[in-house]
């Protein structure tokens, strides 16, 4: 029990802990908002975080499967990448 008072106090105060935990009172309203607020806050911004990690993941999975595709305008073997990057400098320099 000493657990979750300790956890409780951390996440919404002392006050609101001993009301919640030690007391039993749940629906106690400003303690319970106060809850609600951080709880729905922190999975907010664990969901967004996830989300950031997923696509971050897709976006490095693609271009390391793209940097290894033969060039396909040429058959020159080059990859992809290469391809690009070559002919971005060359106009670049042309330019």
């Amino acid at each position: 029990m000493e657990v979750v008072y300790d956890a409780m106090a951390a996440f919404v105060g002392q006050k609101c802990a001993n009301t919640l935990v030690v007391k039993h009172d749940i629906l106690n309203a400003p303690c319970l908002k106060l809850l609600l607020s951080k709880a729905l806050g922190y999975a907010i911004i664990a969901g967004s975080l996830i989300c950031a990690i997923l696509l971050l993941l897709t976006m490095l999975t693609v271009v390391a499967a793209a940097m290894w595709l033969p060039c396909r305008c040429c058959r020159c073997g080059f990859p992809v990448v290469a391809a690009v990057v070559d002919s971005a400098v060359g106009a670049a320099a042309a330019g």
